[in-house]
């Protein structure tokens, strides 16, 4: 049994925590017991779920609850009778699309935990270990909104006009045409997929402050 295997077989989604776990586990044994369930496969499907759930419940990784960040406000939270620490995990891009097993330091202490794909950077996942608040690590000029990955692609203002031929190079370096005939405008996007998710350029139009003169007078005879 592993991670993904056993979050399928619970029927859980990505940002599952621990209470739901034990839901799914008791709709799931219900309706499977052998004792309930006269199917010749529900037996099998019955020591499936309980291996599941086994395996889920001894895991520290998962979440005990999510947790507002603006409702944080200490350094430490109290959790019966002890104070769980609050760490600042910051991901590279890679971490964030790849979305899989990552380390976190404790006190000196290193925890494997597991990310959800396009996980919410706007909220602390709470663990049985410690509080973590997510944040992408920012170098390489990505950013994260609602889960869905954005990266400034700066373009000329005669680019925005006539076309864009360029190319991407993804955090897997990956290389991706960026090819456009239309017009586009400042903020308009671009879907590059990658091998783990999409990513979007937003273009942004770094054109000059003054046009020259001989410009000027073409675009002023042209009727468009």
């Amino acid at each position: 049994m592993h991670f993904f295997k056993a979050k399928k077989v619970l029927e859980l989604s990505d940002d599952f925590v621990e209470a739901d776990i034990k839901k799914a586990y008791h709709r799931l044994a219900k309706e499977y017991h052998p004792d309930k369930n006269n199917d010749p496969s529900a037996a099998e499907r019955f020591k499936e779920i309980s291996d599941a759930y086994q395996f889920l419940m001894k895991k520290k990784e998962i979440p005990t609850e999510t947790v507002n960040l603006f409702n944080i406000f200490t350094s430490f939270i109290p959790m019966q009778g002890k104070r769980i620490p609050i760490v600042n995990r910051k991901l590279t891009i890679k971490e964030y699309l790849i979305a899989g097993d990552i380390v976190i330091n404790v006190n000196g202490k290193e925890y494997t935990v597991t990310i959800p794909k396009y996980m919410e950077l706007t909220k602390s996942v709470r663990y049985s270990f410690a509080i973590v608040n997510y944040s992408l690590d920012g170098e390489d000029g990505y950013n994260v909104e609602l889960g869905k990955v954005y990266k400034h692609f700066p373009i000329s203002l005669k680019e925005s006009l006539i076309g864009i031929d360029r190319t991407f190079t993804d955090p897997f370096d990956n290389i991706h045409p960026v090819f456009t005939d239309i017009i586009v405008n400042n903020g308009d996007g671009y879907s590059i997929r990658t091998i783990h998710g999409t990513i979007i350029l937003l273009f942004k139009i770094n054109g000059p402050k003054k046009l020259d003169k001989n410009i000027i007078n073409v675009l002023k005879s042209l009727s468009f």
